[in-house]
């Protein structure tokens, strides 16, 4: 039972870390992201307060980490541990790259036709 419950918060948390990138990816108020996640019941206030500390960029991260610790606490066998954290680290160098491609200031479609280029010429 103990094993589940940490699962579900280690859930939630992934949950919860992807709905706030996509709210920094879509430049939204950081505060009403947050407020809008306690009214869903995603994430409690005292989560809230503490993320509220963090930069809005930063906070996915903080919370895949809270998702790894909860992971951990739930006792799960190391060779499970390593996988679900190398998962948490694929999904963060995933949410950091949607996040950098919104941060360019060149046309999304121009930034598609580069890349190909470049792949092409690599290959």
């Amino acid at each position: 039972e103990s094993v589940r419950k940490h699962a579900c918060l280690a859930m939630r948390y992934v949950y919860c870390s992807v709905c706030l990138m996509i709210s920094a990816a879509q430049h939204t108020d950081p505060r009403t992201s947050l407020q809008d996640m306690c009214d869903k019941r995603w994430l409690n206030q005292a989560e809230a307060h503490s993320l509220g500390r963090d930069a809005p960029e930063a906070r996915p991260l903080v919370v895949l980490q809270w998702a790894a610790l909860v992971a951990r606490a739930g006792n799960a066998e190391p060779r499970f541990q390593m996988k679900i954290n190398d998962s948490f680290c694929a999904l963060y160098d995933d949410q950091r790259e949607i996040l950098d491609t919104t941060v360019l200031q060149i046309p999304f479609q121009y930034f598609h036709l580069l890349n190909v280029m470049v792949q092409a010429n690599l290959l």
